[in-house]
């Protein structure tokens, strides 16, 4: 199999699964609608713009959680995912009052279809990971560099290896750098998903090193009364 090929049945895989994780959250009636708190902070605090006009795309969309927030800031909104099960219907987004403000698509990772620096703002929010074979990650982070303007931000929030997912207990080392979940975490529609996991600050700028600047985070947490689910994410930040 070619490595064209294996990454293209990895991303197909992971289509899958997430699709069946929308489904679910949906049915569970857990669709989230606010925006993760490191997205407010970084915007408001990190990632102010001298850009005239001031475009984000969200990559890895889902729900769009994050779209109140930069349109409340005066942004123009697109987000893009590989499934339409996480995707806002039209009803809903007039429902919202973001008819004609937010736009979203569907996209084949890890190419992007947008012209040559459209955005001032790009964001992927624990999903740049499901490009989980080295040459898709590169080929997603020249893409992100490529959309954003001069000067543009760009953040992201991956797994770290200790994240509880893609642990050695559940998952299986593919490569030093790419693992598949397994059977032995509790959620079953997670099996059979394969991430990137960077290992550290070093392997992370290299990935990114078409980008000037790469600020590089991290942030751990305990989700609700699960123990055993230990979330741990890179935090990372960059200016074109």
């Amino acid at each position: 199999m070619s490595k064209r090929t294996t990454a293209e049945s990895a991303l197909a895989v992971n289509r899958d699964v997430w699709t069946g994780m929308f489904r679910w959250l949906r049915k569970k009636g857990a669709v989230r609608k606010y925006p993760d708190e490191i997205v407010v902070v970084w915007l408001l605090g990190y990632a102010r713009t001298r850009h005239r006009v001031k475009r984000v795309l969200d990559v890895g969309c889902g729900f769009s959680q994050s779209a109140g927030v930069f349109l409340d800031q005066g942004f123009q909104y697109w987000g893009v995912d590989v499934t339409r099960a996480g995707l806002l219907s039209e009803k809903q987004l007039k429902k919202m009052g973001w008819a004609g403000r937010v736009h979203l698509s569907l996209f084949e990772p890890p190419q992007l279809t947008f012209p040559d620096r459209m955005f001032s703002h790009v964001i992927s929010m624990e999903a740049l990971h499901l490009n989980s074979t080295p040459e898709a990650m590169r080929t997603i982070i020249s893409e992100l560099h490529r959309v954003l303007k001069p000067q543009g931000r760009f953040m992201a929030t991956v797994v770290r290896p200790d994240c509880w997912f893609v642990a050695p207990k559940c998952a299986d080392r593919l490569t030093s750098e790419t693992v598949r979940v397994n059977e032995n975490q509790p959620e079953e529609e997670k099996v059979g998903a394969t991430y990137f996991v960077f290992h550290d600050e070093r392997h992370i700028r290299e990935y990114f090193s078409p980008f000037a600047r790469c600020w590089i985070g991290q942030y751990t947490r305990v989700f609700g009364e699960e123990n055993h689910k230990y979330l741990s994410y890179w935090i990372i930040s960059a200016e074109k």
